[in-house]
């Protein structure tokens, strides 16, 4: 899943202060306020193409797989309880090393603060089922699907774990040793539908959340059939749905009608620059089809909340300014929340050569300062939420990292696909101009 969504600012700050145990329960070492504690273990499971489930988008460890485990036992594997332990003991577990380095740089707030943030309500309840050997009393209150990896697009900065179309290209610009392994062919788990829909059944009274994502989940085949399955508990059940939105198709439209009818429903659009910039970044875009469709749902579902997710990387830094005023005129979203790219640690801000970040910092200064305040964005949206998001990106790009050796392989890479798509990054974005390292 994407990044979690940015909170307003005063209260991210909050998230970053580690509150101090006060005291220890002797019996079993759990502390009260762990400084480690993460909701995420006692509340979500996140599945994968490859039918592997895991419980968070940012940890790697792998509970099993449910093409031959319930989803019941994986919320009980021995994984997952240890995790837990940490989490209450005040332990840093090492596979959320992911959060552990993002706090300790302190530029931006990690998964795990902002998710705690976000979800502060459930804290005392997620506590209360919470047992010192790591199992809970409840079952999982989130979940996350990716239906396949099945994807019409090749943006850039991802990778055929998600997105089938993007395999062959993505291997052919690598240079030598850039890839462990060989790209992924079409992963759809779901081909055991029955199976698979009686595990949902099986959590479906506790489910109060669900995001679908991909791939591009409106391609998918059995999204329907999984959104019907959950039709008994969809008046508590909130539901949200990631897409690039290049697809409407009339199997698409009707799943979105049955997910109209959840508790509450929001549809996601990933966009990554301004209209030229989004189909150069997200390869296969006509950002005109993207726009009708957007206004085609907005006048098909009046209720829905249409919302925008960015992913700030290398390649769109420089031109926010222009992005954000896209976004917010063209699609007017009720929410934009972000994921920002870590990897591949090329495509990251972070890979920019000092003076292209310096140049990247006073864009974003003269843009907040001056131009935001006349957008009028949406209220829900609030300019200070998208100030917020913005320096976030510009804390985390300017923390120390090896941006010499990360900017010559997104140079390499860039070049080897440009000459791939018939595109030219040059064309886009000029500022990289005199920086370039094609060879």
């Amino acid at each position: 899943m994407s990044e979690a969504r940015p909170v307003p600012k005063e209260r991210e700050r909050a998230a970053r202060r580690r509150p101090q145990p006060r005291q220890a329960a002797a019996s079993h070492g759990v502390i009260e306020d762990s400084p480690t504690f993460c909701v995420a273990p006692f509340t979500t499971l996140s599945l994968y193409p490859t039918g592997l489930v895991t419980f968070c988008c940012k940890n790697p460890t792998v509970l099993g797989s449910y093409r031959d485990t319930s989803l019941e036992e994986l919320w009980s594997s021995p994984r997952l309880k240890q995790i837990r332990q940490s989490s209450l003991r005040g332990e840093r577990h090492p596979s959320c090393v992911h959060c552990w380095r993002l706090e300790d740089q302190g530029a931006v707030a990690s998964w795990r603060q902002n998710l705690n943030t976000r979800l502060a309500q459930i804290v005392p309840e997620v506590l209360a089922a919470a047992r010192p050997d790591g199992t809970v009393a409840a079952m999982p209150r989130y979940v996350e699907v990716s239906m396949s990896n099945l994807c019409n697009l090749r943006c850039r900065m991802c990778s055929p774990e998600l997105s089938t179309s993007l395999g062959k290209l993505w291997e052919e610009a690598a240079g030598p040793g850039e890839h462990r392994e060989k790209p992924v062919l079409l992963q759809r788990p779901f081909d055991r539908l029955e199976s698979f829909i009686d595990d949902l059944k099986a959590i479906g009274p506790s489910l109060e959340e669900i995001f679908f994502f991909g791939g591009e989940p409106l391609l998918d085949k059995n999204l329907l059939a999984v959104v019907d399955a959950l039709d008994p508990w969809k008046s508590r059940i909130a539901a949200s749905l990631n897409t690039n939105l290049t697809r409407l198709s009339s199997s698409g439209i009707a799943t979105l009608e049955r997910l109209q009818q959840f508790r509450s429903f929001n549809v996601s659009v990933s966009i990554d620059g301004h209209r030229k910039l989004n189909e150069y970044i997200r390869v296969g875009v006509d950002s005109g089809i993207v726009e009708r469709h957007a206004r085609r749902l907005a006048a098909m579902f009046p209720q829905l909340k249409l919302c925008a997710t960015i992913s700030p990387q290398a390649l769109n830094i420089l031109h926010w300014a222009d992005t954000i005023t896209y976004i917010s005129r063209m699609f007017e979203p009720e929410y934009l929340s972000t994921s920002l790219v870590l990897n591949p640690a090329h495509m990251s801000v972070r890979s920019l050569p000092q003076p292209l970040k310096q140049l990247a910092a006073r864009r974003m200064r003269r843009f907040n300062d001056d131009v935001l305040p006349t957008l009028g964005v949406n209220h829900n949206l609030g300019s200070a939420h998208i100030r917020a998001i913005g320096e976030d990106a510009i804390r985390f790009m300017e923390e120390e990292g090896d941006s010499d050796r990360e900017w010559g392989r997104f140079c390499r890479y860039i070049t080897a696909m440009d000459a791939r798509t018939g595109q030219s990054i040059l064309d886009v974005v000029p500022e990289f101009r005199d920086h370039w390292m094609p060879d």
